[in-house]
């Protein structure tokens, strides 16, 4: 249930959820909330050879009035070192061989269309490229099965208008911070830090709403691999109904790694807040993957307890 495990898109949907269940009161003291995900992903990105992945995140939340400190850190489960996480989201720089990745791109000359896998195990799929390009040749990790930490994320949010007060939306803005800790030979992450900086806006409308985020990140460089300045963006709508609400959303990012097509996803999720200031409770999603970039399939529970 947060930005480190998900991702912005989905950490602007809990924002939304959280809004659309309880107008947030004046505080005297801070609010203190535990958060914790479970997310499992599959799929060939650029390769031929399918990664799966899980990962596990702990973190916390601290509230007061109208500002939001965030940290949270992930452990990670890989059956490639290929996939590299970067703000939740997975990349697929090739991992301890990003330079092989970054040669096969270059001879690409562009971005990369629709297609089905093809060619030899661990080798892009060779129908997204013209067929005087090689396919990427990555080692055999038939025997990889690697489990270890990942980047930690650091966030603070402030909202800057709130309809309660009389404003037509609710506006936050933020920035967050993801320190590379991770092994970059395992694929848990790119070994540079990245900093993200944007907003978001939400409407109630009576027990529906509307909400939308924007997020600048500068992504550092891989030794062998340039990752792109990339905006990330989602809309989606959900409703609530009790303690029950449900919400649909389209998330992506604009181009990271030259020569493959960006990021993108749709997901739809339920979660359930029974609790009367909407801090405690669960939450579970899926989303299919729109492009080579993005995971095939994901899974994803949350759970959250005011502390």
């Amino acid at each position: 249930m947060s930005r480190g495990t998900y991702g912005s898109a989905a950490g602007v949907a809990l924002a939304a959820i959280l809004a659309a269940w309880s107008p947030a009161p004046a505080q005297q003291s801070p609010d203190v909330t535990y958060t914790g995900s479970i997310h499992y992903s599959t799929g060939e990105y650029l390769f031929t050879e399918r990664s799966h992945s899980v990962s596990l995140l702990n973190g916390l939340q601290v509230r007061w009035d109208r500002v939001q400190l965030s940290a949270s850190m992930p452990v990670i489960y890989q059956t490639t070192p290929w996939i590299s996480t970067s703000t939740g989201t997975p990349i697929p720089t090739g991992g301890p061989q990003s330079g092989t990745v970054r040669d096969s791109l270059t001879r690409r000359g562009g971005g990369g269309g629709d297609g089905m896998g093809g060619g030899a195990s661990g080798s892009v799929r060779g129908d997204r490229v013209e067929a005087a390009h090689e396919p990427i040749t990555i080692a055999d990790t038939a025997t990889y099965d690697e489990i270890g930490a990942g980047d930690p994320m650091l966030g603070m949010s402030v909202t800057a208008v709130r309809e309660e007060d009389g404003a037509p939306v609710t506006l936050s803005l933020r920035g967050d911070l993801k320190l590379p800790v991770a092994d970059v030979d395992q694929g848990f992450g790119t070994g540079q830090t990245d900093v993200g900086v944007g907003g978001s806006v939400s409407r109630q409308l009576g027990d529906a709403y509307v909400f939308t985020d924007l997020e600048y990140w500068a992504f550092g460089d891989m030794p062998d691999l340039e990752l792109k300045n990339a905006l990330s963006y989602a809309a989606g709508i959900g409703h609530v109904s009790g303690s029950v609400g449900v919400n649909a959303m389209f998330s992506g990012y604009t181009r990271i790694l030259e020569g493959t097509d960006p990021p993108m996803t749709i997901s739809g999720g339920l979660s359930v807040f029974p609790g009367q200031t909407g801090r405690t409770g669960i939450s579970f999603s899926a989303a299919a993957g729109l492009t080579e970039s993005s995971p095939d399939f994901s899974l994803s529970a949350g759970w959250s307890l005011r502390l």
